[in-house]
């Protein structure tokens, strides 16, 4: 009887044992699955367009991706849009905001004085002296989102305003 007892452990054990192995295998293959997951991560970039694009949006491009594929994602410019530099490498986290051409005297904001920024349906004394004291503390605007950095400006007003500014 003791011997039947060991023989059913044994096989009790080979079964635990097996059971184990196919577990630390889906582990492992768990696991593998996950490094991919964080590789497939540093290979693709997060930018968003908007302005006058057809389909603005957020879109996950190639690492290596420039405007132009971007450009042909969001179905190409809208009529009187400034085209941009279509070999320019894309960063990820990017924001690219696409201008109007229709109005030809824009504001640099680099550039301006209080005055010139309240002739913009929009910016008042405060807000246009806030625009200048960001540039002043921060440096030039890089591309026009830049622009809701300031204390103040959040998506509805900088709709209004782009296309009246340059940078």
């Amino acid at each position: 009887m003791t011997k039947v007892y060991n023989s059913n452990l044994g096989e009790i054990m080979s079964r635990l044992l097996f059971f184990l192995i196919v577990l630390f295998s889906y582990g492992c293959h768990d696991n593998l699955t996950l490094n991919q997951i964080e590789y497939n991560k540093e290979v693709r970039i997060k930018v968003t367009i908007t302005g006058h694009i057809n389909k603005p949006g957020t879109y996950v491009l190639e690492k290596d991706a420039q405007v132009k594929d971007l450009i042909v994602i969001a179905k190409g410019y809208k009529a009187n849009a400034e085209y941009l530099n279509d070999e320019e490498k894309l960063n990820n986290n990017q924001i690219l905001f696409i201008n109007s051409n229709v109005i030809k005297n824009k504001i640099n904001l680099n550039d301006c004085s209080s005055i010139e920024l309240q002739k913009i349906k929009g910016i008042g004394p405060k807000l246009a002296y806030k625009i200048i004291e960001y540039r002043q503390k921060y440096g030039n605007y890089q591309i026009l989102t830049d622009l809701m950095k300031v204390k103040g400006i959040k998506q509805k007003l900088f709709n209004k305003i782009y296309e009246y500014l340059k940078t």
